[in-house]
């Protein structure tokens, strides 16, 4: 008797393994040592961990989630068929992306840096609001099948550009301030000055928000200018292609 015929899997799952795989490892690293200890000591490190659970591990998540090898997962795939081309109401994505505002500027406020610092277990309810809440808009912003945006490409852009922005601007209120943004991170022994370290915080939120946003900005405009039913197209192949993965399995 022959043995089963075994199915290679496809580069795009590998990449997709990969991505899933890089998220928690991100996502370990920066509520553990040493991460989590400089967080306390110095603005720029608590940027760096914050930009990593706001949008390092949410987007990485959304990539690499293996939806369709779930039976909840496959489930979907119908549904996305039918429903692909039908524009969700903005009403949805303007929730999600006041959602996603709400979030990031709570826990960027001092009072909630501070209480970061002073009650390191804070942290899980960080992880947990930007897990919901950062899946949420992403799942609106890129592919993660069976799951489809419904926003066209044009709207990716514009929710893409508005998210980067916004943390852009939290990022110039700490970078130009001359007094401590965070009073509770001090500077002793310490050859990093204040004005230095809030400078460098800034310029880690800016680097992240750009790394995390311009690449949607990028490729969806690419798309629209190529016609934005050529997506479509795109899109409907992709969930047919997933199909015969699952079934395959």
């Amino acid at each position: 008797m022959s043995p089963p015929a075994t199915t290679k899997a496809s580069p795009a799952r590998h990449l997709r393994d990969a991505s899933l795989a890089f998220a928690l490892v991100i996502g370990a690293l920066s509520v553990v040592p040493p991460l989590s200890t400089e967080a306390r000591r110095y603005v720029v490190a608590e940027s760096i961990q914050f930009a990593l659970i706001a949008l390092a591990v949410p987007v990485f998540l959304v990539l690499g989630a293996p939806l369709e090898r779930w039976q909840a997962g496959r489930s979907l795939i119908t549904r996305c068929r039918s429903t692909q081309r039908t524009r969700g109401p903005l009403g949805a994505i303007v929730v999600r992306l006041g959602a996603f505002f709400a979030a990031t500027i709570a826990w960027r406020t001092p009072d909630a840096v501070d209480g970061l610092v002073r009650f390191p277990f804070l942290i899980v309810a960080e992880v947990a609001t930007f897990l919901v809440i950062g899946v949420a808009l992403w799942t609106e912003l890129v592919v993660s099948p069976p799951l489809v945006p419904r926003l066209s490409a044009s709207q990716r852009m514009v929710v893409a550009a508005v998210s980067m922005w916004m943390i852009w601007i939290l990022a110039y209120f700490v970078g130009f301030s001359h007094t401590a943004w965070y009073p509770t991170i001090h500077h002793t022994r310490s050859a990093l000055s204040l004005v230095a370290d809030q400078e460098l915080a800034a310029g880690v939120m800016w680097a992240a928000a750009a790394a995390a946003f311009v690449p949607v900005v990028f490729v969806n405009l690419i798309r629209f200018l190529h016609n934005d039913d050529g997506l479509d197209s795109e899109l409907d192949e992709l969930l047919k292609s997933s199909d015969r993965s699952t079934s395959t399995n």
